[in-house]
């Protein structure tokens, strides 16, 4: 039976993570000539080639590519295993601050693993909006909190990009209305600007009939026929509930961007949380899909090709 160096996988996620020889030495405390022989080492043991030459850098094979997904879930366990045997088990309050339109999100941070690898760690979760998130993460009131926005937020950790569209219940009748009853989340969400300036730029009649921050009461408000709304459909359209399209009258919306933030300075319960979602989402499928190493790679001596 083979074993897997496992001084050789932590250099192996190093130089993944880093691209850079001596950032990834710098990281596992080796030298570069270290990293550039755990690298070898790692194919010979496998037996398959986990990088490949494109041009003067390397990149990751399909190979490669899936290595680097069980590599790192390998880690997770470990980590998972030792706070379980910790004497000094993670404990304490983690609140995180979420949009109401991103509570269908928690699932893809990875949650439900965390609350159930760290028992003694107390989640106060609050819906509010991007704005007042903001705020609350500046007034250290919360910990964490996803962000949306029009780009990747470039002082947090990017998540997902979700399409956003108008709906309709289905019983709602766009031509009985001169003036469109609509239903938004309160002032400062991103959504509600841009359904207001959608609707503006192409001079449609409106009013708002409904503001709340509560996704369920907007749904209520759509499936009764009561009003039309804009959301994100990361997991598809509320039940009885269709998209209005630009044949309809409603031009194509953005795709909406969300992020992870955190208060600053240093606390191990939100390390820990961070590091956690950031391992769990290099752990989907689909974060692997195109998967190759930074621009600023190495060659097998372990020098820069830049």
């Amino acid at each position: 039976m083979r074993n897997v160096d496992m001084d050789c996988i932590r250099t192996f996620l190093a130089f993944c993570d880093t691209g850079d020889g001596k950032s990834a030495a710098r990281t596992v405390n080796r030298t570069q000539s270290s990293v550039s022989i755990h690298l070898r080492r790692l194919e010979e043991t496998i037996g398959r080639r986990l990088f490949r030459k494109d041009g003067r850098r390397l990149t990751l094979t399909p190979e490669g590519i899936n290595f680097q997904r069980y590599a790192r879930k390998i880690f997770i366990v470990q980590d998972e295993m030792f706070n379980f045997f910790s004497e000094n088990a993670l404990a304490g309050k983690l609140r995180i601050g979420l949009p109401s339109d991103a509570i269908s999100f928690l699932p893809d941070i990875g949650i439900d693993d965390f609350a159930r690898d760290y028992p003694l760690v107390e989640l106060e979760i609050m819906c509010d909006s991007t704005p007042s998130l903001r705020s609350m993460i500046r007034d250290q009131k919360i910990d964490v909190a996803i962000v949306s926005s029009e780009s990747d937020d470039k002082q947090g950790m990017a998540l997902e990009s979700y399409p956003v569209s108008w709906i309709r219940g289905q019983s709602f009748d766009l031509h009985k209305h001169q003036c469109l009853p609509v239903a938004f989340y309160r002032e400062g969400c991103l959504l509600r600007r841009w359904g207001i300036n959608s609707l503006k730029a192409n001079a449609i009649d409106y009013r708002i009939v409904c503001c709340t921050n509560d996704t369920h009461v907007l749904n209520l408000m759509v499936t009764r026929g009561i009003a039309i709304s804009v959301q994100t459909i990361n997991n598809g359209i509320p039940q009885n509930c269709v998209r209005l399209l630009p044949e309809d009258g409603f031009p194509t919306l953005p795709p909406i961007c969300n992020s992870m933030i955190r208060t600053p300075g240093y606390s191990s319960l939100v390390d820990r949380f961070c590091n956690h979602v950031h391992q769990y989402r290099l752990t989907l499928p689909s974060s692997f899909d195109d998967t190759i190493l930074p621009t600023k790679a190495l060659s097998h001596d372990g020098t820069s090709t830049r």
